[in-house]
């Protein structure tokens, strides 16, 4: 099986191949770019020989045991909490947990919620594009 490629600007979530050579889960991941070959990765990861070597014995059946980091494609990914940028080999994917995230949703709980602050509220979110549905509960003492 394979993954389908994203497009820049797609959220992703998957796991490596081998999550514990080069960190966990990627779940909240934006693509910065469409895929990249070697040249481009390497400019942006000098590190991506060394990853290549240390996963390459796990996903060495997905690329018909060629051993050449310069032979498959490349996501550049940015992290949407740090904004780091990351590079990912495709077929370092774990191709069965690869997820095109389609759409979030976001509960936000505010204890002390006070009614002068609706207008703003939905000011701010619609300003930024969110979709909204604000359902204000009362506390009975």
């Amino acid at each position: 099986m394979a993954i389908t490629l994203p497009k820049k600007g797609d959220i992703v979530r998957f796991q490596l191949v081998r999550n514990d050579l080069i960190g966990g889960e990627r779940i909240n991941s934006k693509v910065d770019s469409n895929t990249v070959g070697y040249s481009t990765a390497v400019r942006i990861d000098p590190e991506l020989n060394v990853k290549h070597k240390n996963l390459f014995p796990f996903f060495k059946n997905k690329v018909n045991g060629i051993d050449d980091p310069n032979a498959y494609d490349y996501l550049i990914l940015k992290d949407a909490v740090n904004g780091q940028l990351e590079v990912i080999g495709v077929p370092w994917i774990q191709d069965t947990t690869f997820k095109i995230i389609e759409g979030r949703r976001a509960d936000i709980t505010i204890e002390n919620w006070r009614e002068e602050w609706r207008g703003p509220t939905l000011a701010f979110f619609t300003s930024i594009g969110a979709s909204i549905n604000l359902n204000v509960q009362d506390k009975a003492s």
